[in-house]
């Protein structure tokens, strides 16, 4: 289970990143549109870049559940819980 553990804080770890990083470019826009008033941004463009901050934040949660998910030995789990049990593997 320390394994699991450790490979479910690293997949923690690179969604947070990848998470931090795309909101990090999204204030960039809005800091960079609305820093200049002869190219400032526009409520659609900022529209437009808020949902795909949210399109591609959904689908970094999606991907780390999934690796999640994937990550987690059945048969060690199973083994485990017919140990317990007394149940023969």
């Amino acid at each position: 289970m320390i394994i699991i553990k450790k490979i479910i804080e690293e997949i923690e770890h690179a969604a947070i990143e990848k998470i931090t990083k795309k909101v990090n470019e999204f204030g960039n826009k809005i800091k960079n549109g609305t820093s200049n008033a002869d190219n400032f941004i526009t409520m659609n463009d900022i529209e437009n870049n808020w949902q795909q901050l949210k399109n591609e934040t959904e689908k970094t949660y999606a991907e780390m559940v999934k690796q999640m998910i994937d990550a987690i030995d059945e048969r060690e789990i199973v083994r485990k819980k017919k140990e317990n049990t007394g149940t023969k593997v």
